[in-house]
């Protein structure tokens, strides 16, 4: 399970590193004509949609994550199950062959 989880965290420094290195990029096309103040909102606009890019990007990694978690959930229990299964299956076949045994004996004693 700790090899998911480091997987998982190399998966979020990896979009972490990308997203955070890379700077707003801006279309020259797209700033000339701008004043300052429409010239900060370009910016800001531009920085926001990187932002948002990036919180996509670490929601899916969560999402591949949460679903190797429940998978490894998943198989953990159907192996306990059985596992379980198997040692309450001996228990009661022994239990079942004592109770025999007794109820012979008894019955032996009664006569």
């Amino acid at each position: 399970m700790s090899a998911d989880l480091a997987e998982f965290t190399q998966a979020v420094d990896k979009a972490w590193k990308t997203f955070s290195t890379q700077e707003v990029a801006l279309d020259p096309k797209e700033v000339v004509g701008l004043d300052e103040r429409d010239h900060l909102q370009y910016i800001e606009q531009k920085f926001q949609q990187q932002l948002a890019r990036a919180r996509s990007a670490f929601l899916q990694c969560f999402r591949n994550h949460s679903v190797v978690v429940e998978s490894e959930v998943k198989k953990i229990r159907e192996e306990l199950t059985v596992q379980l299964d198997a040692q309450y299956g001996e228990k009661i076949n022994l239990l079942r062959k004592q109770m025999a045994e007794c109820s012979a004996l008894v019955s032996r004693h009664k006569d």
